[in-house]
């Protein structure tokens, strides 16, 4: 006896998420990128940048970087990001800061239009000194290369506290570098007045320049106004013309007699006669 055919399997129904070949698989939707806002602190008292990066609506750092100088030629590149710290070494060459700039831009997607930079620059007098804006870039304006230049200029600047001279200055008594001090700050004193001296003159410079040009331009209004008067006065009161008299006609000169009158001969006497001159000479 033959076996009975076996049953069959129910027949499911195709849902809406279930896909019409189950082999193909629909592509995910791309995440959506956040942008984050940027603000950068150069740090000229401490000497360190320092890259603030932040969610849109939230004072908390999503990622906080660091640049600083760590050797004559080495620049350290510090992040810390979700409780973990990296670090990378770069060197001071352009080309070298212009790669780990971007590595960091890369790693956290910024919005320019909201970029920020700030200064902390010495202040005589003033142990902590504030933090003071940088002029907004411009709108289309990229950072990029103001970024670069100046942590190339940092670098710099500070490969100096690697130098021998500043391992000098490091063992010397504290009682010895006030001197360094106080030089540096008649120095600045000095920059500064010579700075605002400057600023004087040229402040007088243009003042001068700005009169001497409203005095010209008085100058030239008032002859463009005479002459528009001169020339509404001929208009109204034209001269009279005057007629040039005839030259007389010119008389050829008259005939003037001319005489010669020559004197008559007058013949001097000799002393003693002479016969004839034949055998006379003069010694």
């Amino acid at each position: 006896m033959p076996d009975p055919p076996p049953p069959k399997k129910p027949r499911t129904r195709r849902t809406a998420r279930q896909h019409l070949f189950p082999g193909l698989v629909e592509p995910e939707p791309p995440p959506v990128v956040v942008l984050l806002n940027l603000r950068l602190t150069f740090d000229q008292v401490s000497g360190h940048a320092e890259f603030r990066w932040l969610r849109p609506g939230s004072t908390v750092p999503a990622a906080l970087g660091r640049v600083e100088c760590t050797g004559k030629h080495e620049l350290t590149w510090t992040v810390d990001e979700d409780r973990q710290r990296t670090a990378v070494v770069s060197s001071h060459q352009r080309t070298s800061i212009r790669v780990a700039l971007e590595r960091w831009l890369k790693q956290f997607p910024t919005n320019m239009d909201t970029f920020s930079a700030w200064w902390i620059k010495p202040e005589p007098g003033v142990k902590i000194p504030p933090a003071r804006p940088d002029p907004p870039f411009g709108p289309g304006e990229s950072p990029y290369p103001w970024i670069e230049d100046n942590l190339v200029a940092m670098a710099a600047a500070l490969r100096v506290r690697f130098s021998p001279l500043a391992q000098v200055l490091e063992e010397l008594a504290p009682e010895d570098l006030d001197g360094f001090e106080s030089y540096e700050r008649r120095l600045w004193r000095k920059e500064q007045k010579r700075a605002e001296e400057f600023a004087r003159q040229q402040e007088t410079m243009a003042r001068l320049a700005a009169q001497r040009e409203e005095r010209e331009r008085q100058k030239a209004a008032m002859q463009a106004q005479a002459a528009r008067k001169a020339a509404a006065a001929r208009t109204a009161y034209p001269a009279p013309a005057r007629e040039i008299p005839a030259a007389p006609p010119v008389q050829p000169p008259p005939d003037v007699p001319v005489r010669w009158e020559i004197p008559a001969l007058a013949w001097q006497e000799t002393t003693f006669p002479l016969t004839d001159l034949r055998d006379f000479r003069l010694r």
